[in-house]
């Protein structure tokens, strides 16, 4: 049977993603990845979560295992709340949500406020996953260089100035990937006063922020916003566990209130891990890789 017929226009446009081959390759026991952000497994806390898992499953099992609320079991909220505050990303008029993954927000943010053809400035390069997730929705993305210190603002502002239809800017300020520079506090304050003066959405993913061994933090960007303008994604893949897919956001009220229903709908789309360079994938799949990652 033909099953195009039956297929969404936005399906229809959808393409197999070149970092599939690459997971493939690093399966193989023999090859030492530097590409996927997969954390060290031997850091994992198995031992302590299997006695947190089997304490909850012998006292209250209904806690675990019925339908829970929409917008998350409240003290895993509490526990957000206080990670997004200790970065002052934390508004008077936000509602934090919990997420299957930082992704899941990242996708239901696009989800809830774009329409087919509004664009979306991106960093290039930038997240596949957060690309694929635009594109699902048939945003148009648009590049703007990524320089040592974050996103050329100059650039940011050019574009804006002479592109109609802008709805968003996605940015990865802190340990961007795939570039891994850090944007200055100089460029976050600008960012928002360009937002603020083309009137667009700024939507923060910060997955990486937790990581930092040397030097000052960055205010994020989201702590600065005084006009509720942010949306701001955090994860604890990166702290935690992955698997466990456990992030949030954090948004203003009226936008959450959106979200949160179109979480209740159940929809999730699931995207592949970031990649930079690897060296046992062949240089073709390199090159798909890097026109889908650089607009």
């Amino acid at each position: 049977m033909e099953y195009t017929k039956f297929m969404a226009d936005r399906v229809k446009t959808m393409k197999g993603s070149a970092i599939r081959e690459m997971f493939k390759r690093m399966a193989d026991p023999e090859i030492i990845s530097l590409a996927g952000g997969n954390p060290a497994s031997e850091l994992f806390p198995g031992d302590e979560l299997s006695k947190i898992a089997g304490k909850i499953l012998m006292t209250n099992p209904t806690l675990a295992l019925q339908y829970g609320t929409t917008d998350g079991y409240p003290k895993m909220k509490d526990c957000a709340r206080k990670r997004a505050e200790k970065v002052n990303s934390v508004g008077e008029n936000d509602e934090i949500l919990i997420m299957t993954g930082a992704n899941q927000g990242i996708d239901l943010t696009a989800k809830a406020v774009l329409n087919k053809g509004d664009k979306v400035i991106v960093e290039s390069p930038s997240f596949i996953g957060s690309l694929n997730a635009f594109r699902t929705y048939e945003a148009e993305l648009v590049g703007v260089t990524v320089e040592a210190d974050g996103m050329n603002m100059d650039e940011l502002e050019e574009t804006l100035k002479n592109t109609d239809g802008v709805k968003m800017i996605y940015t990865i300020p802190t340990f961007q990937n795939p570039t891994g520079c850090t944007m200055s506090l100089e460029k976050r304050k600008r960012m928002l006063e360009i937002a603020s003066k083309y009137d667009v959405l700024i939507l923060e993913d910060n997955p990486y922020g937790d990581l930092r061994f040397a030097g000052e933090d960055v205010p994020t960007i989201k702590s600065l916003d005084t006009e509720d303008r942010v949306v701001y994604a955090g994860s604890f893949s990166k702290i935690l566990s992955p698997g466990m897919r456990l992030g949030y956001i954090v948004a203003p009220a009226p936008l959450a209130e959106k979200i949160e229903m179109l979480k209740l709908q159940g929809w999730k789309v699931i995207v592949v891990w970031e990649c930079e360079l690897k060296n046992s994938v062949r240089k073709e799949t390199l090159e798909k890789i890097k026109q889908q990652i650089c607009l």
